[in-house]
Order: C-alpha cells, then structure tokens, then sequence
C-alpha cells in the first residue's frame, strides 16, 4: 500500500491524469486551498510531489477537472463576505481565473471546443452555468426551476458538433447546449411523477454509435433514453427497488456494457444492459474511473451546414399560456438576432435583439406577460459576422 501524506484534509476526489507522454498524475485539493500534484509512486518509490498551487487559505478546494497536463478547479470561501462582493473561485493550472458574486462552484466538467481548447463548465448553488475557456466566459445561462441541481454530467449527445450538459430538474432530465437551449425531444418527464436523482449517466450501449441516457428516480426505477430522439430504449425502466445511496456505476464486465446499484435497502443491484460495450462518455459521479470529469470534444458527423435552416426556427411552448416563450434558431455562424413582432394587422408589437453562436441552437426569450390574447407574427432575421443575411416568419398564439 502507497501513502500520500500531505499534511492536510483532503476535501476533492483524487484525480488520474495521464500526461501526453504516457505519465500519470495524482491531483487533489486540500481545506486550505492548495491543489497537489503527485506522482503515483511504485511498490519501490514513494510518490514524489510534482508541484503545489497555492489559492486562498481560507478556501475549500470543492473539485477538480482535468485532461493530460491541464486542471482547472473550483473552491468554497469559508468567510463570507458581507455585502456580496465578486470572489475569484474558479481556478485553472495556467493562471486563469473566474470571479463570481453571491453565489459559489459546486460543480466542474471538463471538454474541449472544436479547435481542441479546454472547456470548463461550472455550475454554481444559484442554478447558474458558466463555460469558460482561459480568461474568457464563453455563455452563461441560468435554469429557471425550484429545484436546486447539484451535479450534471456532459455527453455527445447528437454528434452535431456540440456536447451537451445533461441533468436532473424535479421530475424532468434535461439536456442543453452551451448557450442552454434544451436539445430536441427534451425534457423526458417520469410519468409517474417522481423526481430523478443522483448524476445522469451516459453511454451508448446499444451499439447504434448514439448516447443513451441513463436517469435515476427516487423509488428506485432505472430509464435508460435514446440520445438524440429521448425515446424509452426498450426493456427499460427496470428497478433496484429503493433510492439509490450514490450515484450507479456503469463497466464492462467481459466486453458487455453493465450498470450497478446501491440502494437505499443496502442492496446491491446489477444488471447486464446490453451486448455489445460501445462509448463511455459518462460512467459514474465524476465522469469516469479517473475522477477526471472530462470527456473529449463533440463529433460532428450530423452537423447543420446550412446558413440558417427555416425548419430550426420556432418557438415553444406554442401556444403560449403563462409568461414567457423561447424563440429558437440555428446558425452556423456567429450572428446579430434581431425579432420584429407583429400582430395580424400589421401592428408592431415588440422588438428583440440577440447575439447567436454559430453551430448551435439559440434562443431568444419573449416576456408576454402584458400581451393580450392572440396570435402574432416573429420575423426572425440573422446577420452573420461575414455577412451572410437571411429571416424566417414564425407565428406565436398566445392564450389567457
């Protein structure tokens, strides 16, 4: 048995990473707010302390992420500032950093962008996600639920050139892009109500080369959804017959994909889930047996290509009932939104101006909280960073 004795409380799992040159890596982060980097060691050498970054001592290193020689993490000040002032609490091994206000990290993934720069999501205890890369923050959106979302888990989800952030709200499992647009056929909501719990996994264990979801519910019921259309893969839900106490775990056991169980009656459950192993992309807690919560960068095999689709843009929910709709479009570039709404006479009703990533679903938001029943016509006009230009008409009933 090998010690690592840093001489503090270890307060994050210890990461694996395997460096480019074929190296390993040990990576934890202590309750005063250092992250250690060691060697494993062998039967015959002690590990052997590579390098020490040192935050605030006041800090609680929450969680570290990673991929060969890079790291990011997140901490939890132990002294709370009053009034809510911005803190430095998202961390990488390069020296970027991110400041948050009135809110603290409490979960962090790693991926890469289509150019191969490291991606950090971070969620936050206001419901907040955060991508980051280096110095910049790429988006940010906020899920709008009474649920607090604790954990997430990332996936290739439609090989669209985007991965997806999946995760429990009450009884639905969602999944959004970077810019928190839902993806298609999403949410998937247990019919009989029930919250999910712990951290949804990800896998394709179908051997269709697509992500199945796998989601928990808090009487012990197992979903396992096709990625892409959120179908009911068949055989499913199956039942370990009580709450999972930890988040399940899936393995290869002689080349067949297999998921496991620990449930609430101290039994443990297993399950052989298909014939065939195909991708991990997210196994278990923290994304695969490393702890690394990392999974490499999305494949593009059906990529949107086209400018500005027509059949991308609309808006739901439609009809409208209570106080907002999202108005949605792809672009495959960088682009000015701006929306004209009209009623069917011809009045002007509202105007919306947006900015739009390219390569992914966006949305726009209407409030229609002071607008009268009907239905009312959007003109959706796009005007990329290159100049390309094109607009579609979308019609929005609204009903109160």
């Amino acid at each position: 048995t090998i010690f690592i004795r840093p001489g503090e409380i270890i307060s994050t799992s210890p990461v694996v990473l395997k460096t480019l040159t074929g190296d390993s890596q040990i990576v934890f982060g202590t309750e005063k707010g250092k992250v250690f980097v060691y060697t494993p060691g062998t039967p015959v050498e002690k590990p052997v302390l590579i390098s020490t970054i040192i935050k605030d001592t006041s800090f609680i290193i929450k969680k570290i992420a990673g991929d060969n020689s890079f790291i990011s993490f997140i901490a939890e000040p132990t002294i709370e500032s009053i009034p809510p002032s911005p803190i430095e609490l998202y961390f990488d091994n390069s020296g970027n950093l991110y400041s948050f206000s009135g809110e603290v990290p409490i979960d962090l993934a790693v991926t890469k962008d289509k150019n191969g720069n490291y991606i950090s999501i971070v969620l936050t205890n206001q419901n907040n996600f955060y991508i980051i890369s280096a110095n910049e923050l790429l988006s940010s959106f906020k899920v709008e639920t009474s649920y607090q979302i604790n954990s997430f888990s990332l996936t290739d989800l439609r090989k669209d050139g985007n991965i997806y952030i999946v995760f429990n709200n009450g009884n639905k499992l969602e999944a959004r892009n970077f810019e928190g647009a839902l993806a298609d056929n999403y949410p998937v909501i247990d019919p009989e109500g029930n919250n999910f719990v712990m951290t949804p996994l990800a896998m394709d264990f179908e051997g269709d080369d697509r992500s199945e979801l796998i989601a928990f519910t808090e009487d012990g019921r197992i979903f396992a959804f096709d990625g892409p259309s959120g179908r009911l893969v068949d055989g499913f839900p199956i039942s370990s017959g009580a709450k999972p106490t930890a988040v399940p775990i899936l393995f290869s056991d002689n080349g067949k994909p297999s998921l496991a169980v620990i449930d609430e009656n101290n039994s443990f459950s297993g399950w052989n889930i298909g014939s065939v192993d195909g991708k991990y992309y997210w196994s278990e807690k923290n994304g695969n047996n490393l702890n690394s919560a990392f999974i490499p960068g999305a494949e593009s095999v059906s990529a949107i290509t086209e400018f500005f689709p027509k059949n991308r843009a609309y808006n739901y929910p439609n009809p409208v009932y209570d106080g907002q709709t999202f108005i949605r479009y792809y672009v495959s570039e960088e682009s000015k939104i701006n929306i004209k709404i009209f009623d069917l006479a011809g009045g002007f009703v509202a105007e919306l101006n947006d900015f739009a990533s390219g390569g992914m679903d966006c949305e726009t938001v209407w409030n229609v909280g002071n607008i009268q029943s009907g239905v009312y016509l959007a003109r959706i006009e796009a005007v990329s960073n290159s100049g390309k230009s094109e607009s579609q008409v979308i019609k929005i009933a609204i009903v109160k």
